[in-house]
């Protein structure tokens, strides 16, 4: 899947763009210092609510998902980015009404995550439109439905300020309010003071400091072993309190590049702030990727979920993918317990009478098996939060020794599961039902049919020699890049010829309805070939149709009786899609 993401890269605008979005994102996460500050906060918070659930010694009660909420600052830890402030003119100026406010009612609600995102949709407009970049563009590509933007603020402040100044502003505002405590207080403060940033772009960023500086008192605050955002003093985030946070967070997986960018950071706010510059972005995508981006393809199934990393060479790849991994599920699970953060998004799991799925502790569980007796989120959880589930009380368990054998071996037997998949680089798709085989580049130089042939016999095995029928695609990633047509590939071609001539009766498991597997037939169809504009075009030979077609029945024929099936059966839904 992290191959086909790369090839779509250059060739998938939405998964391109969707990149861009993400890369914005994790810019921020290094380039914006108080938001480094919170992520490293809501990162140890999540690691210290789940060490809190593993050395509990008693039940915990999790009917209403309160246990966490007990302690409120994790609580606002966690949901900090998301607490609202009413937004107010009163005269020319823009300030923040303290009021209680009910977000669904309430108008001009804002939060620091719109923030965040509002300067992520102009970064990424940039990016689309490159040197043709204009406010008036923006505006109208804002306004276009078929573009999914995050707009509210923007829209806001363009009704009093208009669309060109916030264009010009609101991105630099944003890095510069982060260089406080308190973010959309020092946006206010910094809209109301524009005309003090003068007209040369290039120094908004120090004008914009300097006038923090002053408007705000100078901070020296650190991490504690127990840091929580209210306690956290308001004011201006000076260079000598970045150093100090940088310090403080050699670990953190944001140090690094964090570090990177504020050693040379006239350079690389340039390039944040304006990416359709000169060659600005790609002075940012090639200095900081970010190593995991989690992507959820709504559009095939919910849990249709891949990673796809960006590890230095220097580095373990399987120990380090591991590690993002579990950290994911650690994260999502805990957000599930603490919070209603993750039933705003979509359920990963179908099985509405699993007695677990009530609880919404798997909200996020993406390991679906097609039975759920057979799901391993119990086991997974027993051993990784040291208590057992009691979906019925609903409450978590002490984990006794005994119960902890139980899940272990439960847990063994999943991972014995994994290493015999990790035989094999494929993929299920549970709409068609069919398994697409990865053929790597090397299993094809190196000529192993064998590859192939015992993840065949696998299925066969599992499924039974009927449900086989029609199950496989081919999908060698590896040749995405490559202009030539698969079955014009001279090592592909003799790679499947072998296979075909070890295996004749290959096609009967081969899922003809797939148009990754339209190569196949070419290779043993004999043709003429012709590549035209954003096409290709194949001509059969005379006889060429009816003498593979007479192979295949023989071959049907000899294969399907030998194990008691129906050949005409069998060889009618296995090429009715050719024909």
């Amino acid at each position: 899947m992290s191959n086909i993401i790369d090839h779509n890269m250059h060739h998938n605008e939405t998964l391109k763009y969707l990149f861009f979005h993400e890369l914005h994102h994790y810019l921020q996460g290094i380039a914006y210092p108080y938001l480094y500050y919170l992520t490293c906060i809501e990162m140890k918070t999540l690691f210290l609510a789940h060490h809190q659930i593993n050395t509990h010694k008693e039940e915990i009660d999790i009917s209403d998902s309160k246990f966490i909420r007990v302690e409120q600052s994790y609580y606002t830890n966690l949901s900090y980015q998301l607490y609202n402030y009413r937004f107010e003119w009163k005269g020319d100026k823009l300030t923040i009404d303290n009021n209680e406010i009910n977000p669904e009612a309430d108008e001009n609600v804002f939060c620091t995550n719109d923030l965040v995102e509002n300067s992520t949709s102009i970064f990424h407009y940039k990016i689309i439109y490159g040197e043709n970049a204009s406010a008036e563009g923006y505006w109208k590509w804002l306004r276009n439905p078929a573009n999914k933007s995050y707009k509210n603020l923007f829209l806001f402040l363009s009704n009093r300020l208009g669309y060109e100044m916030i264009y010009e502003f609101l991105p630099v505002i944003s890095l510069l309010s982060f260089y406080t405590t308190e973010p959309l207080h020092a946006l206010c403060t910094l809209f109301n003071k524009v005309e003090y940033f003068g007209d040369d772009s290039l120094n908004y960023p120090k004008k914009g400091r300097i006038i923090l500086s002053m408007t705000y008192q100078h901070l020296d605050f650190g991490f504690s072993d127990y840091t929580f955002i209210t306690d956290t003093p308001v004011g201006f985030i000076t260079d000598e309190q970045i150093k100090k946070f940088l310090d403080e967070t050699e670990t953190f997986h944001l140090h690094s590049p964090s570090k990177q960018f504020f050693e040379e950071r006239e350079i690389y706010e340039d390039a944040l702030l304006n990416p359709s510059k000169n060659k600005n972005f790609d002075l940012l995508a090639k200095n900081f990727r970010p190593i995991a981006i989690h992507y959820n393809f709504t559009d095939f199934q919910t849990r249709h979920t891949a990673f796809h990393y960006n590890i230095p060479a220097d580095v373990d790849r399987n120990n380090v993918e591991l590690e993002i991994a579990e950290m994911a599920k650690i994260k999502d699970t805990v957000l599930s317990l603490t919070s209603r953060f993750n039933t705003v998004l979509p359920r990963t799991c179908h099985h509405g009478n699993c007695t677990y799925f009530k609880l919404n502790l798997c909200h996020r569980w993406n390991a679906i098996p097609k039975d759920y007796n057979f799901c391993s989120f119990p086991s997974w959880f027993a051993l990784n939060f040291n208590k057992e589930i009691d979906p019925i009380k609903e409450r978590l368990l002490p984990l006794s020794e005994k119960r902890r054998e139980v899940f272990l071996q439960k847990e063994n037997d999943y991972t014995d599961f994994l290493q015999n998949k990790k035989r094999w680089d494929y993929f299920h798709d549970l709409t068609s039902q069919t398994y697409i085989l990865n053929i790597s580049r090397e299993i094809v130089q190196r000529g192993d049919i064998g590859y192939a042939i015992s993840f065949i016999k696998m299925l066969s095995e599992n499924k039974g020699l009927h449900s086989a029928n029609n199950c496989l695609s081919f999908c060698m990633a590896d040749y995405l890049d490559t202009e030539e047509e698969l079955f014009c590939i001279d090592e592909v071609v003799e790679w499947c010829k072998e296979l075909k001539s070890s295996m004749p009766e290959l096609f009967y498991y081969i899922n003809f309805k797939s148009r990754e597997n339209d190569f196949l037939q070419f290779i043993f169809l004999e043709h003429t070939y012709k590549r035209l504009p954003g096409k290709y075009e194949v001509t059969l030979a005379n006889g060429a149709w009816e003498k593979f077609i007479d192979s295949e029945f023989k071959i049907f024929e000899i294969f399907c009786s030998s194990h008691q099936m129906n050949y005409l059966y069998y060889f009618k839904k296995t090429f009715s899609p050719l024909i």
